[in-house]
């Protein structure tokens, strides 16, 4: 199933969204089996991850009872609950094996986070919140451990994104930093005027209120270096 010099675990399973929970299981049960971790990190292929404040965050996590990241509220008749999303799920060792030894066929009715946060309910864990960045609506970044960088209508818009903000961490000392990102977010906030999903009023209001948004969290970039 896997290879343990290798950076990609292959699971046997048909590539397809109703497989997402069962491909997570196995191969948390396939790390379980072969590494000896502190925690697991389930992620996907729109979330940019900054590997300096990575390691800068777990240093802070506790190492048992852990499922945090962005929350998200799942609602059914008659029931709701909170859970992680998929784009970064953090979970310490003894949650991965508490997951896996849910039964995959009781959730193929929903997507892979959701059903994974029912079952942490069901076993009386709660989740908690981790913050990354999120523009995905055209949002300033400010530099976090993870960023979701999806654009729900043109993936090459998420390219970009990944593009640019990997010169970002790629920049040498803080005042290139500062420099990336002021490159990046200006390039983001303008961008929405040409997205033809967001109407034209909207783009207008988006991009005040992100040029308020990138304003402040440039002076506080800016502060720290003073």
């Amino acid at each position: 199933m896997g290879d343990l010099g290798a950076r990609r675990i292959n699971v046997e399973l048909e590539e397809n969204h109703s497989n997402l929970h069962e491909k997570t299981l196995q191969s948390l049960t396939w790390a379980l089996k072969n590494y000896d971790f502190d925690f697991a990190v389930r992620s996907n292929t729109s979330s940019f991850w900054n590997e300096v404040e990575l390691l800068r965050l777990l240093e802070r996590l506790p190492r048992s009872g852990l499922y945090a990241g962005p929350i998200g509220t799942w609602s059914e008749p008659g029931d709701e609950w909170d859970y992680i999303g998929g784009s970064a799920l953090f979970m310490s060792r003894d949650i991965a094996e508490l997951a896996c030894r849910a039964d995959v066929r009781v959730y193929r009715h929903l997507p892979d986070d959701v059903a994974f946060g029912h079952w942490m309910r069901e076993n009386g864990v709660d989740p908690a919140p981790l913050v990354g960045s999120r523009p995905s609506g055209y949002e300033p970044v400010a530099p976090a451990s993870f960023s979701r960088l999806k654009h729900w209508s043109d993936a090459r818009i998420t390219r970009s994104r990944m593009t640019r903000l990997d010169r970002v961490y790629r920049s040498q000392g803080p005042l290139g930093a500062l420099a990336a990102l002021t490159y990046f977010n200006t390039w983001e906030i303008f961008n929405v005027a040409f997205d033809p999903s967001v109407p034209r009023h909207k783009a207008g209001r988006l991009i005040v209120r992100n040029l308020a948004s990138w304003s402040d969290q440039a002076r506080k970039f800016t502060a720290r270096l003073s």
